[in-house]
C-alpha cells in the first residue's frame, strides 16, 4: 500500500506527524519506508542542498545513508517545485521518482510540498502526483481555527480526483489557546464521512505510544 502524505496547507506539520507515525511502525518491528520526492527551500552547503524535511524522514527509518533516494529532487529556492523550478531550472524528474517508489514492497509514504494544489508543472499539482504514485491519501490538517474550511475543500478536491482517503489527522501545530480546537475534531466528525484518525497535541513526542492518540493499526501489518 502507498499513501500520499498531504497537508491542508503550508507549515501545517506534515513532516512533524509523518515521522512520529514512521517511529512508531520502526519501534513496533514493521518494514515501512518513506519518500519526499520533491523538497523546496533547501540549506546549500558546500555546493550541496540539504533537505531538512529529507533528513527527518530518513533519520526517522534509519536512512541517512539512503538520502539520496528518499528526498531525489531538491531546490534552494521556497516556493512551490514549478516556480522554484522556473527559477533554478534543475528539473523534476517524475520517472525517477517512480522508479523509486517501484522498488519498495513494503508500505510506502510519500510526503507532498505544501498542499494539495500546489504545482509541480503548469496544470500538474501535487494532487495528481498522489493519484500517480499513491493509493490512498492521509491527510493532514491543523486544530485550529479554520480547519474546517480547509478541511472540507481539501477532501473535496480529493473526492473529485477520484481519489481515497486514508484518514485525516489533526494536529496541534501552534500550542494556542483556542475555543474552536475544543470543537473541530467533533465537527468535523458530523460533516464528513472520512475516518478521522485522532489529534495530535502540541509538541508531542512520545511516538511508542503514538497509537494510542491516533489510529494507525490499519495502516500496516507486522512482517
Amino acid at each position: 500500500m502507498r499513501y500520499f502524505v498531504t497537508g491542508t496547507d503550508t507549515g501545517i506539520g506534515k513532516t512533524y506527524t509523518l515521522t512520529l507515525m514512521l517511529k512508531f511502525f520502526i519501534h513496533k518491528g514493521l518494514d515501512v519506508f518513506a519518500i519526499k520526492p520533491i523538497e523546496t527551500g533547501c540549506l546549500e552547503e558546500s555546493g550541496r542542498l540539504i533537505p531538512e524535511d529529507g533528513i527527518k524522514i530518513a533519520s526517522a527509518i534509519n536512512g541517512l545513508d539512503n538520502l539520496d533516494e528518499i528526498c531525489p529532487v531538491r531546490f534552494k529556492t521556497p516556493q512551490s517545485p514549478y516556480s522554484a523550478d522556473k527559477i533554478e531550472k534543475r528539473g523534476i524528474d517524475l520517472d525517477k521518482i517512480k522508479k523509486i517508489i517501484s522498488k519498495r514492497s513494503s508500505p510506502v509514504f510519500i510526503e507532498g510540498a505544501g498542499g494539495l494544489l500546489v504545482p509541480v508543472f503548469k496544470n500538474y499539482f501535487m494532487i495528481d502526483m498522489a493519484k500517480e504514485l499513491a493509493d490512498e491519501i492521509l491527510l493532514v490538517s491543523s486544530l485550529r481555527l479554520g480547519t474546517i474550511n480547509h478541511t472540507l475543500l481539501s477532501i473535496e478536491a480529493i473526492k473529485k480526483r477520484g481519489l481515497k482517503i486514508a484518514g485525516i489527522i489533526l494536529n496541534d501545530n501552534d500550542g494556542k489557546e483556542e475555543i474552536s480546537k475544543k470543537t473541530n475534531f467533533e465537527v468535523l466528525k458530523e460533516l464528513t464521512e472520512e475516518r478521522l484518525l485522532g489529534v495530535i497535541p502540541f509538541n508531542f513526542n512520545d511516538y511508542k505510544n503514538l497509537d494510542k492518540i491516533i489510529q494507525l493499526d490499519f495502516m500496516v501489518s507486522s512482517k
